[in-house]
């Protein structure tokens, strides 16, 4: 039922009530042989990552609204989302910044670069709703919906 000629997903399977018996067995027995796989592709020193996942915890706990502190190690948990997108010089106040020039007025711009300058301006503001810009979108903006998010990416990292 999972593979063959019409595929479906466990989770279907599972929400049409099939996910029991010999489909159930299966499952289970190709999760573990993937499971088993990556253990064996696994170094030694990589194996027991108890500390690590300590040391995350502990510095998610003690860190405050910005992630300053946050270790290359820790960053390099979660394929280095953090640092480059949340620090002070990361992606996200940088968006914060141009959005501010874009507002200011400061820029020179050709009479066709107006408006959208002052569309997107307008977005990366702080506060800022998508329907301030689209009349067939409302709700908070990515840049609003993500900043300061990265405390959540870290702990959804280790429940993993």
């Amino acid at each position: 039922v999972i593979g063959g000629f019409s595929p479906q997903t466990a989770s279907h399977v599972l929400a049409a009530g099939q996910l029991s018996g010999r489909i159930f067995a299966v499952l289970m027995d190709g999760m573990q042989r993937g499971i088993r796989d990556l253990q064996s592709l696994t170094k030694p020193g990589e194996a027991d990552v108890t500390d690590v996942l300590s040391r995350v915890r502990q510095e998610i706990a003690t860190e405050g609204e910005e992630p300053i502190h946050i270790s290359k190690a820790v960053d390099a948990y979660v394929g280095f989302a953090i640092r480059k997108n949340f620090l002070p010089s990361g992606r996200f106040p940088l968006l914060r910044r141009m959005g501010s020039l874009l507002r200011s007025g400061k820029l020179i711009l050709t009479e066709e670069e107006v408006a959208p300058a002052g569309f997107l301006g307008r977005l990366l503001e702080q506060g800022a709703r998508t329907e301030d810009v689209f009349h067939d979108r409302s709700g908070a903006t990515a840049l609003d919906t993500w900043w300061g998010q990265w405390r959540n990416i870290l702990e959804t990292a280790l429940s993993l």
